[in-house]
């Protein structure tokens, strides 16, 4: 009996241990895991740690660019400020000549308008001429046409006749007549030959007339555009607008390696920001 007790006893232990062996295999398994978490943290703050130096470095070196900046910076925007006032001036003036320039384009223009109203009325009465002319000449051509057939019928009539008639004073008469038939003839030809000509001619002065107008339209416009020229556009800058173009450069030198436009960039806006203040003077008097 109290064999099977021990027995017991022990089945129980092996089990309990058994038990405790996975529990403690499971622990080890979590204490393995939290190394490697406690590894990975670790890795991570240090990178952090890292790139914080990181970027303290960049802070002292932008607030040693600052320094090194001022100095130069304040001597150039009291260079800006009086190529300002000079230029202040010449804006004026350009500004007066401007004035004077709107002033003569506009006369111009009213000239030119004037010359081109006047030459269209005269090419829109030429045009209307040469329509009545050519009217008049297609007229009279169907009437010599018409007298010319006319004629032409009269002159057979009479060519029959005279073969009818073989008599001498018969032939005298006839000839007489078909030679003043032909006379009618010629001087109806020699007019038509006449207003042909004439509208060819009014046809070729329509023309030279269109092209003197085309010349006179583009004399005006060359002579617009000569007028305002590049020497009469003014161009405003702001006050206070710093020049990028130093800043790019300077930084490009400073950091090749590192994210000189950004730096640049923010350069430009601490000083755009400084010469907005009214406060802000880089000059200072010493006493």
């Amino acid at each position: 009996m109290e064999y099977h007790n021990y027995e017991e006893e022990l089945k129980k232990e092996r089990h309990l241990v058994t038990i405790l062996e996975k529990e403690i295999g499971y622990r080890n398994q979590q204490l393995s895991e939290l190394g490697h978490k406690f590894n990975d943290t670790k890795e991570t703050f240090l990178k952090l740690i890292a790139e914080q130096k990181f970027k303290d470095r960049r802070v002292m070196v932008l607030e040693q660019i600052y320094r090194d900046d001022i100095s130069s910076r304040d001597y150039r925007l009291f260079k800006l400020e009086r190529m300002y006032y000079d230029s202040y001036a010449i804006v004026r003036q350009l500004t007066s000549e401007k004035s004077k320039l709107q002033e003569e384009y506009t006369r111009e223009i009213g000239k030119l308008q004037s010359i081109n109203r006047k030459l269209k009325d005269d090419m829109n009465c030429q045009k209307k001429k040469l329509e009545q002319q050519a009217k008049e000449l297609e007229e009279c051509k169907a009437q010599n046409d018409l007298e010319r057939t006319c004629l032409m019928d009269e002159i057979e009539k009479l060519k029959g006749k005279f073969q009818n008639k073989k008599s001498t004073e018969s032939y005298c008469n006839l000839n007489a007549q078909i030679i003043a038939l032909r006379d009618q003839l010629g001087e109806k030809t020699e007019t038509l030959q006449y207003l042909e000509c004439l509208n060819h001619t009014l046809t070729l002065k329509e023309s030279m007339s269109n092209q003197e107008l085309q010349d006179a339209r583009k004399e005006s416009i060359r002579s617009l555009e000569d007028m305002l020229s590049s020497r009469t556009t003014l161009v405003i800058k702001r006050m206070g607008e710093v020049d990028h173009t130093s800043f790019l450069q300077a930084c490009s030198l400073k950091f090749p390696d590192g994210d000189w436009e950004e730096i640049s960039a923010k350069l430009c806006s601490s000083r755009e920001e400084y010469v907005k203040d009214p406060h802000w003077h880089p000059f200072k008097t010493c006493v």
